[in-house]
């Protein structure tokens, strides 16, 4: 996946099921953001924004969603800084459709989750 200067994200479609591609492209999404926060390009984190918003909402062939684990939420904490744009969209993602299931997979690492709960 590669944010190019046309405005789009090109992204090589993966022959893996949804169930491997849908936690795959949360991740890998969440390490670009990182990536391009960096950089300050604030068109590309805008296109990972919105695509990272799309792939949560995206339902895969399995019926399923797949929202950010433990991992990606990770990722963005570690690599952004308070008030980024990627911690506030999950945050927004978390109020709006969390469920507890969601949050069994956070065991330690409430050195940032009290940001969203």
């Amino acid at each position: 996946m590669i944010a190019l200067s046309t405005g789009a994200l090109a992204v090589v479609p993966d022959p893996l099921s949804d169930k491997y591609t849908g936690s795959a492209e949360i991740t890998s999404l969440a390490k670009l953001y990182v990536l391009i926060e960096k950089l300050q390009d604030i068109g590309a984190k805008n296109l990972i924004l919105e695509a990272m918003l799309l792939s949560a909402q995206a339902i895969r062939s399995d019926g399923s969603s797949y929202a950010l684990g433990s991992n990606e939420v990770r990722i963005v904490y570690e690599g952004t800084l308070p008030g980024s744009p990627m911690r506030r969209l999950i945050v927004y993602m978390y109020t709006r459709w969390a469920c507890k299931e969601w949050l069994v997979d956070f065991s330690g690492e409430g050195q940032w989750l009290g940001e969203f709960m």
